[in-house]
């Protein structure tokens, strides 16, 4: 089994600048997915950092992301699962 991994994407970056927007829908439409179908992967595994805002997400971002990544996974039949990352200041709490 092949497995694509991505990490820190950062979806709605620079509070969903058209620049990093256009960037991104370059680099999912003219590499990631091209190299998934060439070599016949359909399993990713996202190691974090999907969103670049954790608490919350602009409607703008969301549909961006939608249209040009996850309706791409849905239609090419790939799977996604996202390792959530538990940040530092967590951790300091936690054991505080």
């Amino acid at each position: 089994m092949k497995i694509a991994i991505l990490n820190d994407t950062h979806c709605g970056v620079r509070n969903s600048s058209e620049i990093f927007m256009d960037h991104q829908e370059k680099f999912y439409r003219d590499t990631f997915f091209p190299y998934l179908e060439k070599h016949g992967i359909n399993k990713i595994l996202h190691l974090g950092d999907y969103y670049e805002n954790r608490t919350s997400i602009n409607f703008k971002a969301l549909n961006h992301n939608r249209r040009i990544f996850l309706d791409q996974l849905r239609d090419r039949g790939i799977h996604m699962d996202i390792i959530p990352v538990i940040t530092m200041s967590i951790i300091k709490t936690q054991i505080s």
